[in-house]
Order: structure tokens, then C-alpha cells, then sequence
């Protein structure tokens, strides 16, 4: 199967550029933060932030922090990852990973329809959230804290993944996606 080519009467309708439209980088990332911090604090009424070190020896309140912080550069190692062999397998293209102004970004030379693009654009923070809620049942109270900020983050990391799956939702049927890494694009046949 060959990656899709847009066909001619198809038009653009809509684009979001991630990397030159500040506004909407920093109203997507708002809402993130803002999620972030009603899951974080409704958290604080069931699971008390002393439980993160209560009982714990030094070497424990050390890792810790370190587990958390490398758990969450290896998310964004993994989070590439997963986008990179879905998109390549879903699209037939040959996707090109990169960063630009703090933005990780997986491209793509096709066309994508829209389940295709919302189920690879998604399945990161899926698959990540749903290890991170089965460790939550797992690990000891001491660490509970440590995987629940770890899967918090992983919706801070996802959150133009989750927007990008909104606005393709939400694009007519039948519709094509282009995604050049920092910018998402909309085409749609042409009422004409």
C-alpha cells in the first residue's frame, strides 16, 4: 500500500502552526498546565504529598526526584518513539522526528485519514497512562506520588497530541491530515 496523495479537489481548510503561532502554543499549553493542576490538587485531598516521603531512608528521598526526572525524559524519548513506528506504519511514509523552539515533533510526507491520524497521534499517551494507572495500584505508598506526577506529565507532554486529535475529530469526513511535525493541516474536498 503506497502513502496517500491528496487528491486534486481537495482544499486546505484549516492549519495550526505550533512553532510560529505563539498564541495558540501558549492557550494549548495553559490548558494543560490548568488540568495538571486540578489533577495534582484533587490528588492532595486523597493522597497526602507526605506519603512521598514518610517512612524513607535518605537514599529513597534522593532517587526519588531522580526517578521522576529521568522518567520523564525517557517518556519524551518513548513518546517520539511510539508516534515514529505508528505514523510509518499508518501512513507508508518515512516520518522524520526533530525538535524546533522546545517542541518534539514527528513528520510525516503523506496524507493521513482521520482515524489513522488520531489513533497514532493518541496512542502514546494511552499506552503510557494506562502502565502508569497499573503501577499506581502496585507500587508502595511512598511512590505512588512519583508515577502519579509521572503520568500527569505524560498529559502535560501529550497535550498538542490531545488538541491535534480534537480539531481532527471534529474536521469534516472524509477529510486528509498533513502533519509537517510543527504545523497540522486540514484538507477537505472541495465544495465545488
Amino acid at each position: 500500500m503506497e502513502a496517500i496523495k491528496l487528491p486534486e479537489d481537495y482544499i486546505e481548510i484549516k492549519n495550526y502552526d505550533f512553532l510560529h503561532n505563539k498564541k495558540l502554543i501558549k492557550n494549548i499549553n495553559m490548558v494543560g498546565y490548568g488540568i495538571s493542576t486540578i489533577l495534582i490538587v484533587s490528588m492532595l485531598f486523597t493522597k497526602p504529598i507526605q506519603s512521598l516521603y514518610y517512612n524513607e531512608n535518605f537514599i529513597a528521598v534522593i532517587i526519588k526526584p531522580i526517578v521522576l526526572l529521568g522518567g520523564m525524559f525517557l517518556y519524551s524519548i518513548l513518546h517520539t518513539v511510539i508516534h515514529t513506528v505508528l505514523f510509518q506504519i499508518i501512513s507508508k511514509s518515512q516520518p522524520k522526528p526533530g525538535i524546533e523552539d522546545n517542541i518534539v515533533f514527528v513528520a510525516i510526507d503523506g496524507y493521513m485519514l482521520k482515524v489513522d491520524y488520531m489513533v497514532a497521534c493518541i496512542a502514546p499517551w494511552l499506552i503510557v497512562s494506562a502502565f502508569y494507572v497499573m503501577l499506581m495500584f502496585v507500587v508502595s505508598e511512598g511512590w505512588f506520588w512519583v508515577i502519579y506526577l509521572l503520568f500527569v506529565g505524560n498529559l502535560s507532554i501529550s497535550i498538542i497530541d490531545l488538541f491535534s486529535v480534537w480539531k481532527v475529530l471534529i474536521a469534516p469526513r472524509g477529510a486528509l491530515i498533513k502533519d509537517s511535525g510543527s504545523k497540522l493541516t486540514i484538507f477537505a474536498k472541495s465544495k465545488n
